[in-house]
């Protein structure tokens, strides 16, 4: 496994999710004023429905980038503990016989 590909896959998913943040679709409609209250209503729940679906996707996409990450530091952790206990190559005695 690339541990350093999960991690970048990972930053890249938290930075769309960070994107996201701070990018507010419920203020998209501006004011009544600009083009009517009926079209102004329509448009606000629309964009209102659109964020919360975006929140639902943010959220999921930020339990899929924390999970990436936990994925990585464990293989991590994993190669270098396999490493400490390797002092030397198994192979020649394995080959010798």
């Amino acid at each position: 496994m690339d541990v350093a590909k999960v991690t970048e896959a990972a930053k890249g998913i938290a930075d769309s999710i960070g994107d996201q943040d701070h990018f507010e679709l419920k203020k998209l409609p501006g004011h009544a004023g600009q083009y009517g209250d009926d079209l102004h209503d329509a448009l606000a729940e629309y964009c209102d429905r659109w964020s919360d679906g975006l929140d639902i996707l943010t959220k999921d996409a930020k339990a899929i980038s924390d999970s990436l990450f936990r994925v990585a530091q464990a293989y991590q952790a994993s190669d270098q503990s396999a490493a400490a206990r390797l002092t030397s190559d198994p192979a020649p005695g394995a080959v010798d016989g």
